[in-house]
């Protein structure tokens, strides 16, 4: 990802969950304004995601959007998509009828 991406994605975060980035935390970030506290973290979550695939990103963060009420992290983002239950693959043959022994 991009820079400009990044920016979109924290932009899209700051809208859907109330300002997480840029709301003030406690004493030690009183006197940082919005844009220094937004740059930072622009330049930490670019640092983090250079690498990543922007629509998989945009994507995970649509499905997180939608489940979760608390605003999504870098490796919440990252996530692959997960196989839900046993995987048996398609070509087994299984010749065993009722009654048979599984032994």
């Amino acid at each position: 990802m991009n820079k400009k991406q990044v920016l979109q994605l924290i932009k899209a975060i700051e809208s859907f969950y109330d300002n997480p980035f840029t709301k003030k935390r406690g004493v030690a970030n009183q006197d940082d304004g919005n844009e220094k506290v937004l740059m930072d973290t622009l330049n930490n979550w670019h640092e983090m995601l250079k690498d990543e695939n922007a629509e998989i990103v945009f994507d995970n963060l649509k499905q997180h959007i939608k489940t979760n009420k608390f605003p999504p992290t870098i490796a919440e983002l990252l996530k692959k998509e997960e196989r839900q239950g046993r995987y048996i693959p398609r070509h087994a043959d299984y010749d065993m009828t009722a009654g048979e022994d599984w032994n």
